[in-house]
């Protein structure tokens, strides 16, 4: 029993250092910088989509600028944000999620 106490104890001390190491508390999305407003971007397209294009695009997107100032359209081509609008209508709008929706896609463009 203590053997097995003694090896959880040295593995979460690893896995904390690990994390620690590469930034995983300080990050405010993932390792990339621009990921955070991938995200709050592909939110914004989820949310006009699910809401049946309320009112018009761009004033849309000047209301939602207003609360979530990390909007940044024009970065990556916009049917990215329709995948991701897609992908968390069908499965969550969680970190987790929109991470496994984005490594699939990086590993698919990657000769």
């Amino acid at each position: 029993m203590h053997r097995y106490a003694a090896v959880f104890s040295v593995s979460l001390i690893v896995v904390a250092l690990l994390q620690w190491r590469g930034n995983a508390y300080g990050a405010e999305f993932a390792a990339n910088a621009d990921e955070p407003a991938h995200y709050v971007t592909g939110l914004m397209v989820h949310d006009y989509l699910a809401r049946g294009f309320p009112s018009n695009p761009l004033e849309f997107a000047r209301e939602f600028y207003s609360r979530y100032p990390k909007v940044a359209i024009g970065h990556w081509p916009p049917v990215f944000y329709i995948v991701q609008a897609l992908w968390t209508s069908l499965f969550t709008e969680s970190r987790a999620s929109l991470l496994s929706l984005w490594r699939r896609s990086a590993r698919r463009c990657l000769p």
